[in-house]
């Protein structure tokens, strides 16, 4: 049985008998080079606040995310992670058909299943990085369906212009069906402008954005989604939104998000830089083959005659968790993912990969 999800350091340090902190996880797709203490310390001064229930509008955050991402306080809904409003757009949108961009987030497709909506999906291939064309893509979608995409894609990395998401919309339109954009891994690209992204819900009434924070600020635990889209969809989706779904140290979070931007900004920038380095080096073992990658990861190819639960079986020793990327469809056991962690953690399973594949 394969998790569906990175990250789950838990059930792997209790099969394997070793410390959750003592473990090397490049599973989990979080920034591991920014400083915590600014996230920390707001934790630790909204302790007391836990006695009192949120702001049940959440007004202030909803205030300083909307300066944050350049949208209206009034385009915006929270959530309990992306998770909870992929679930959520999945009920209120009714669309009776869901195409889904394989590989990806398996939750796309775990909330239409719970819902029976009809589900068709469509995979790139491989040698164009497992990016469909807007034709395929196009072509693939009948009326009165929820499309999915991720830019950058989870797991591959790979990106859609702004020229290529308008040319989806419009179609769309003809075909009274909506675009769901996942950015979470947004701010780890330099290459797209997602300020003029997140501008086309002034023009669009099929689209729905979805942002996060989780990613570029390394709080995976807090559960906090962002999702932007026009006021009349916004206040639709509010109706069926619990209230106080957003915990207060997440709210808290979200209010201080001014706090967090030089350090992030000097992070994503390391990170730029690790990302090459990692590349050139992981490209050096012959076993391998990297896929392309605009965010923090790269989703690896193993060529030869080992598949990734050998090579997890390996690293367990080594107290090193990979992602198994076998649950992916499209994807087999010949493919795992890697987060960028610190040049010494990079370089530490750089020199195991080679030892592992005798190179």
């Amino acid at each position: 049985m394969i998790d569906n999800h990175g990250g789950n350091i838990y059930d792997f340090a209790k099969k394997n008998g070793i410390y959750e902190e003592d473990i090397i996880d490049f599973s989990s797709n979080v920034n591991w080079i920014i400083d915590m203490n600014n996230a920390f310390n707001i934790i630790e001064n909204s302790i007391m606040k836990i006695r009192n229930y949120p702001d049940i509008n959440y007004t202030l955050a909803k205030a300083r995310l909307a300066n944050y991402f350049n949208v209206e306080r009034n385009q915006i809904v929270l959530g309990n992670g992306s998770a909870e409003l992929i679930f959520l757009l999945s009920q209120i949108l009714k669309n009776k058909n869901v195409l889904i961009i394989e590989p990806n987030f398996s939750e796309y497709q775990k909330a239409a299943k719970c819902l029976k909506l009809n589900v068709d999906q469509i995979v790139g291939r491989e040698n164009n990085n497992f990016k469909p064309t807007n034709e395929e893509i196009i072509f693939s979608t009948v009326e009165n369906s929820s499309v999915f995409l991720s830019s950058p894609n989870n797991p591959v990395g790979y990106t859609f212009s702004i020229t290529e998401i308008e040319e989806l919309l419009n179609s769309f339109k003809t075909k009274k069906s909506t675009l769901i954009l996942d950015l979470a891994f947004a701010d780890f690209d330099s290459e797209v402008d997602y300020a003029e992204i997140n501008a086309l819900i002034n023009e669009y009434d099929n689209l729905f954005i979805l942002r996060s924070l989780t990613k570029s600020l390394s709080i995976a635990g807090i559960r906090l989604g962002i999702l932007l889209s026009n006021e009349k969809n916004i206040e639709k989706i509010k109706t069926k939104t619990p209230p106080w779904n957003v915990n207060i140290f997440a709210a808290e979070i979200a209010e201080n998000i001014s706090v967090f931007k030089g350090e992030t900004i000097s992070s994503l920038k390391k990170i730029s830089s690790l990302k090459e380095e990692f590349f050139n080096r992981l490209s050096e073992i012959n076993s391998l083959k990297i896929f392309k990658s605009n965010a923090n990861y790269f989703l690896i190819k193993i060529l030869t005659g080992s598949n990734v639960f050998d090579l997890q079986n390996y690293l367990t020793d080594k107290k090193i968790l990979i992602r198994n990327c076998s649950n992916y469809e499209g994807l087999s056991d010949k493919y795992f993912r890697c987060a960028i962690r610190s040049s010494e953690e990079n370089m530490q399973l750089i020199t195991l990969l080679k030892e592992f594949f005798g190179e």
